[in-house]
C-alpha cells in the first residue's frame, strides 16, 4: 500500500509540472475505418469461429507530454462477412480508455497502447440473437506520418478483447487532425 501511495504521488508530481503542461499539451481528434476479426474458443482452447468484419472508430486524445497520452476509442462493426449461412458476429459497441506511449521522430511517431475495453457482440445463429459484453485489457502498437503539424495518417493494430472466450483484434487506418498546434519539433 505504501509503494502504490508513493507511485502516485510520484506520477502526479511528474504529470503536473508547469513545463510539461505548457510547452507539450495538445488535443486530437481520429477517425478510423477498421478491419476486424473475432474468434471465439471453447473450454480447451480450440477456435470455433473466426469471423470477418469492417468497422469505424472515433478516436480522441490529450498529449500530456511527448512520450504520454490518454486516449479513448469509441467503435462497432458491421455483420460477419463470412459463408456461414446461419451465423453472423458483430460489435455493437467497442469502448476503450488507456494509455498511449509515444516515440517521437522527425516526420513520424511509433506508438503503443495499453488500457482496458468494454466490447459488446452480437450473435445470430438460426434466426437466435445472443447479446454478451465483455471486459478485457486492451493493447496494440501504431504509427503516425504527419502531413503537418496539424494532421496525420494513422495505422494501428489493437486487440480490444483477450479473454478465455475469444479474441477481437482489429488493424486501423485513419485521419488525425490537432486542436492545438503540436509543440514537438524532432526527434526525442
Amino acid at each position: 500500500m505504501y509503494l502504490l501511495k508513493a507511485l502516485t504521488i510520484v506520477a502526479i508530481s511528474l504529470l503536473s509540472t508547469s513545463q510539461v503542461l505548457a510547452e507539450n499539451t495538445r488535443h486530437y481528434l481520429e477517425f478510423d475505418i477498421a478491419g476486424m476479426d473475432a474468434k471465439a474458443k471453447d473450454n480447451a482452447g480450440v477456435v470455433g469461429y473466426d469471423s470477418g468484419m469492417n468497422g469505424f472508430f472515433v478516436k480522441y486524445g490529450y498529449d500530456i507530454n511527448n512520450w504520454l497520452a490518454i486516449e479513448g476509442h469509441i467503435g462497432n462493426s458491421g455483420e460477419s462477412d463470412d459463408d456461414a449461412p446461419t451465423y453472423t458476429i458483430k460489435a455493437s459497441a467497442i469502448g476503450f480508455l488507456g494509455g498511449r506511449f509515444n516515440l517521437r521522430y522527425d516526420g513520424f511517431t511509433l506508438y503503443g497502447l495499453a488500457g482496458a475495453a468494454n466490447v459488446a457482440l452480437t450473435e445470430t445463429e438460426s434466426g437466435t440473437e445472443y447479446k454478451t459484453t465483455y471486459s478485457s485489457i486492451a493493447y496494440g502498437l501504431g504509427m503516425d506520418l504527419y502531413g503537418s503539424k496539424e494532421s496525420a495518417i494513422t495505422f494501428s493494430v489493437v486487440r480490444y478483447l483477450d479473454v478465455t472466450e475469444g479474441t477481437l483484434t482489429t488493424a486501423q487506418i485513419g485521419f488525425k487532425f490537432y486542436f492545438d498546434k503540436p509543440k514537438f519539433s524532432g526527434r526525442y
